[in-house]
């Protein structure tokens, strides 16, 4: 992956944020131009379509993800914690820039661009297989039932995990000031007691 100018980086961010806050339909080059304040010509001296700066969601996601897991499994704490670390990061993330959580409903996004579609699905069997490897281990040193599934535990976090950001985001937009990390905290303290 090629390094990003910072122009570069402000139009992807600026197009997930059109994408998240006005729909995928009001993504569009004029669109991304008028809210950066440059011209359309401007904007493909940086990228040559639209389907690139999708592309540059996709590079910022992995990025992203990647920067959360490491923070997460690094340092110090059992496979529950690090695990329960990976989801709070990725809470904080969404907090700071709430535009990212789009990218956890990609067919949104990226429905029409199957191979844009499969990078992202591909992201997330990664992450799916990274966390269900932390439930092995957790269970193996006997920190949660023997008869817990990574699998399906993986699958109910993660399921959990994205329902939570779903409501956070229309009740943030509506009320403000829901923390999205306080609820995920409260959601793995539930989770971890289930299956312990």
């Amino acid at each position: 992956m090629q390094e990003k100018s910072a122009r570069q980086e402000e139009i992807i961010t600026v197009a997930l944020t059109l994408a998240a806050e006005k729909g995928v339909q009001e993504l569009t080059i004029r669109n991304v131009a008028q809210a950066i304040g440059i011209s359309e010509p401007a904007i493909y001296r940086h990228f040559t379509s639209k389907r690139e700066i999708l592309s540059g969601i996709i590079d910022m996601l992995v990025a992203i993800r990647k920067e959360a897991w490491e923070q997460s499994v690094t340092g110090q704490g059992d496979p529950v914690a690090r695990l329960f670390r990976f989801f709070i990061n990725q809470a904080r993330q969404f907090e700071r820039f709430p535009a990212l959580a789009i990218i956890l409903f990609p067919d949104e996004l990226f429905r029409n661009d199957a191979e844009l579609l499969n990078r992202v699905q591909e992201v997330m069997a990664a992450t799916m297989q990274d966390i269900r490897e932390l439930i092995a281990q957790a269970r193996s040193l006997l920190l949660l039932k023997q008869d817990v599934d990574p699998y399906v535990a993986g699958l109910l976090l993660v399921g959990g995990f994205r329902l939570l950001v779903s409501s956070w985001r229309v009740e943030a937009s509506r009320a403000g000031g829901v923390s999205l990390v306080t609820q995920v905290e409260e959601f793995l303290k539930k989770a971890a007691a289930m299956f312990a």
